[in-house]
């Protein structure tokens, strides 16, 4: 029997999943709507909606009314804790980033995060875990003060450890390879002649990993760590400014800064600036998380993927509030971005 041509509907379906695996898209990313689809096709939107029913048949997508439709199968529903708590350490732009990323992924399920910043204080943290299991939210993600390990093995509620964890908990964690990333920051500078190598950095648990790949590296090469170039505080612009201060004021000077983070080395750049010492020419600085004012500033710095983060923390968390079994521990790829603060030792 001769068979007719396949419903048109059908044809737009298959062209839909193409287009989702030619433009990558990932589960709870939003697709162009039925309006785009149609232009974009060549279709009328009720043959468009008949294709993405297919598709929401077949598990490929899901539509959240009022909002779109997104990739991905059906999620449960959340409506009874719409709620999921987010802490950080300091209100870095590193991770405002992930914020960004995470509330598009978390507003698809109908979530919503509530952000606290804890400053790095023990008590401020419980509170807002205490907060959290107050008003019955869905879960947590947190980059962890290590002194609350006690209230986060209390905390009944699927919890996602991210940038840094607590050892000893089984709560599942998402980190980069921060080791390696100051390793290749350390190891572009040497390879550009530099010797005399400060380093600025912060004092948390990521930042302890990042002074001991700066460490290690200096020594693999036979070079000794002089104290007096390691200065640590905390992840802001002012002690950039004032680490760079301090190291420019003796003899001899650094050739080159590593900094823990891209902000430090925006405040060390001002400073230099200020004093009239040319970077790259007289001093290479290097920086770490590749953000939007790396771009800006034209910075070398070490990249952190923080869409590839906030993936692999949301996959964890809806693991757990669902109750199926998470990845323990990912770990993120970094890379060495090199771009204009870098030269060749004069």
């Amino acid at each position: 029997m001769k068979r007719g041509k396949p419903e048109r509907y059908l044809a737009l379906a298959e062209q839909i999943r193409r287009m989702i695996r030619k433009r990558r898209l990932r589960e709870a990313d939003r697709l162009p709507s039925e309006r785009q689809l149609a232009a974009q096709l060549g279709a009328n939107h009720l043959t468009i909606r008949k294709a993405l029913k297919v598709l929401e048949e077949q598990g490929l997508i899901h539509t959240v009314p009022s909002r779109g439709n997104f990739v991905g199968p059906k999620p449960v529903s959340y409506e009874d804790r719409p709620v999921v708590g987010i802490l950080f350490p300091d209100a870095d732009m590193f991770f405002f980033d992930i914020l960004t990323q995470l509330e598009t992924r978390l507003h698809a399920f109908g979530l919503h995060p509530v952000v606290h910043i804890t400053n790095g204080a023990r008590e401020k943290e419980n509170e807002a875990l205490d907060f959290l299991v107050r008003t019955g939210a869905a879960g947590v993600i947190a980059a962890p003060n290590e002194a609350c390990g006690e209230r986060y093995k209390r905390l009944d509620m699927p919890v996602v450890f991210f940038d840094a964890f607590i050892p000893g908990l089984a709560i599942p964690h998402v980190i980069t390879d921060d080791y390696r990333g100051a390793q290749a920051a350390v190891e572009h500078l040497m390879s550009l002649g530099h010797s005399r190598i400060a380093h600025v950095g912060g004092t948390d648990a990521t930042s302890e990993i990042r002074a001991r790949a700066y460490a290690d590296t200096l020594r693999r090469h036979g070079l000794s760590v002089d104290e007096a170039c390691v200065r640590r505080r905390d992840y802001s612009r002012q002690w950039g400014y004032y680490a760079a201060e301090a190291l420019f004021v003796g003899t001899p000077r650094p050739t080159a800064l590593f900094c823990g983070n891209d902000t430090l080395a925006a405040g060390a750049l001002r400073y230099l600036k200020a004093q009239g010492i040319r970077c790259p020419e007289q001093v290479s600085v290097v920086g770490f998380g590749n953000m939007p004012v790396a771009l800006d500033l034209d910075l070398t710095t070490v990249s952190q993927p923080c869409s590839a983060i906030a993936d692999a923390v949301w996959t964890s968390l809806r693991s757990l509030i669902e109750k199926k079994e998470a990845v323990s521990a990912t770990k993120i790829a970094t890379e060495l971005i090199v771009r204009k603060t870098t030269a060749r030792c004069g």
